[in-house]
């Protein structure tokens, strides 16, 4: 029985490592449906979520990339810097350094009234429209049309509110968890040693990994070794 647990302890030793062993490193962002708990209980407690937190002093990302605080992208969006690109067709604001942040704004433009009309209301041959602030009386008879002293000399057309509380594209929120730490490393020679004691017992690993049955009662086997001290 010890020799079998010893296995399964073995390979789950290995199964935890290949995990560490990604292939990411400190300062990598990935996206994520998934909880702090739950994306670190997978890739390790090397990552953490993305909020503007106060990096630790011995964090390797401090170490490396010299700012005190991780950048906070909840509720926004992330952009690329531009690099070598030209700010005409990326970033107007130019290179701007990663992790810095940006206000919302929209581009400048505006808008033309090309022309528009308003009907008159009269009746028989006689149109009268009564002037108003900044407006001349307007009279339409056989005699055509005749403007009041106080002529238009220009206006303003104002333009009601449309729309809601910020300008998006379609989008689906997710979190973005960053590497803070290097994963553990293993000795290559030292794996080689483990993943050949494990071989032996493949078998008794797809049983482990495909029936929840089994995996049961050899963690409760484990369980009642603890305890008594095995």
């Amino acid at each position: 029985m010890k020799k079998f647990l010893i296995s399964i302890l073995l390979v789950g030793f290995v199964h935890s490592f290949s995990f560490a062993r990604d292939g990411s490193h400190v300062g990598e962002i990935r996206y994520s449906i998934l909880t702090r708990d739950q994306f670190r209980g997978l890739y390790g407690e090397e990552w953490d979520l993305m909020q503007g937190q106060k990096l630790e002093e011995d964090s390797d990302l401090l170490a490396l990339w010299g700012k005190e605080r991780i950048p906070d992208p909840r509720g926004i969006f992330l952009r690329c810097s531009n690099g070598e690109r030209d700010s005409g067709t990326g970033n107007p604001d130019g290179n701007l350094d990663a992790g810095a942040y940006q206000l919302d704004q929209f581009k400048s433009h505006n808008h033309i009234d090309s022309g528009h009309s308003h009907p008159l209301f009269g009746c028989g041959t006689g149109v009268h429209l009564p002037g108003g602030t900044g407006m001349a009386a307007i009279d339409v008879n056989s005699n055509g049309l005749k403007l009041g002293q106080d002529a238009v000399r220009g206006g303003s057309a104002h333009i009601q509110n449309t729309g809601g509380n910020e300008t998006r594209p379609r989008c689906i929120s997710v979190n973005a968890f960053i590497k803070l730490k290097e994963s553990p490393r293993v000795n290559p020679q030292v794996e080689q040693s483990v993943q050949a004691g494990v071989h032996s017992s493949a078998q008794t690993l797809r049983q482990w990994t495909c029936d929840p049955e089994f995996r049961a009662a050899v963690e409760n086997v484990v369980r009642a070794m603890v305890k008594e001290g095995l």
